[in-house]
């Protein structure tokens, strides 16, 4: 817990954050497409995405307020997810001199029921999963009778599980949540992870009106793909304009730094194409679904930043 709200930020914490921007305005991703036409992203009811398999499914626009955290004497309420970054995220708000409270847990602790301050790191459902493997597998040399399950092993296995589950497992997950590296109820594998849409049940989100009222109840929710932005999002709702204003552009670049854990070094896309897809969109359809409302509502966060705060956010050159 950082007691302090003051200013500044530090040199390693701008050269974090500006090489995040830097890669944002490289790729040139979603954020600059929605302002192609008045059709954008926040104009319309619903939009398509898909899964791993090309199935098609709809994302409904659910109205956000812009809203702010004026007194510096209230605590963030961090709820921080495994394998989503959230390592990173936190090593940003110490930086920062952000007061929160940060800890794995779920959508029963009082400290995030209680609050209207919750923030949160959503992650690609696909990568999220290989994540979670990986870390079950230890550290590099590890004896661990983990370490010698394949990946689609241990996917399939999730994947039969799930369908002849009767009922909800995550309702199950969540429900009997022990704590941080704690092997889960009904977990064969001497795992700390059940991968059947782990971001939905740590969330409470057992079907897609919850995960949409968590998404829209939040005060903060970011995405692992798009952490850049997040992190800027947060620096403005924080009303820390003037980080926001320094390091939310495209004029610098610095070398990379980031928290990575000790877990063994994989080729994850060589693993995923040797990987049955349409199993793993079998155990993560919610957090799919949570991580698309998620990624909507930050780029409609930042429409709105635009129109209301500052129009030259996350802005390079007439872009």
């Amino acid at each position: 817990m950082i007691l302090l709200v003051i200013w500044p930020y530090n040199t390693e914490t701008r050269g974090l954050l500006q090489v995040h921007v830097a890669r944002y305005f490289r790729m040139k991703n979603e954020v600059s497409k929605t302002e192609e036409s008045s059709s954008s992203t926040t104009n319309k009811l619903f939009t398509n995405t898909t899964d791993n398999a090309g199935n098609s499914y709809s994302i409904p626009f659910i109205p956000v307020k812009l809203r702010f955290m004026d007194n510096d004497a209230i605590e963030l309420q961090n709820l921080h997810i495994p394998k989503t970054g959230g390592r990173t995220f936190i090593r940003y708000l110490d930086d920062f001199q952000i007061r929160h409270v940060s800890s794995e847990g779920s959508f029963k602790d009082d400290r995030i029921i209680n609050s209207e301050f919750v923030s949160t790191i959503l992650r690609e459902p696909t990568r999220h999963v290989l994540a979670q493997w990986n870390h079950c597998r230890g550290k590099e040399g590890s004896n661990k009778p983990f370490a010698w399950v394949p990946f689609t092993a241990w996917v399939k296995y999730w994947s039969e599980f799930n369908l002849q589950y009767n009922g909800s497992f995550e309702r199950h997950i969540f429900n009997t949540y022990k704590g941080t590296f704690q092997v889960p109820e009904g977990d064969p594998f001497n795992c700390f992870y059940i991968p059947i849409n782990l971001q939905a049940s740590r969330l409470g989100a057992f079907d897609k009106n919850i995960a949409e009222k968590r998404i829209s109840t939040l005060f903060f929710v970011g995405v692992q793909d798009m952490f850049a932005e997040s992190v800027c999002v947060l620096l403005v709702k924080l009303r820390h304009h003037q980080a926001a204003s320094d390091l939310c552009s495209c004029s610098t670049r610095l070398p990379r730094k980031q928290i990575r854990g000790s877990q063994r070094k994989y080729d994850a896309d060589s693993i995923l194409n040797q990987t049955d897809l349409s199993a793993i969109d079998s155990i993560t359809n919610l957090d799919q679904y949570l991580h698309a409302l998620a990624k909507k509502r930050l780029i409609s966060e930042i429409e709105m930043i635009r129109k209301e705060v500052n129009s030259t956010f996350l802005r390079c050159g007439s872009n």
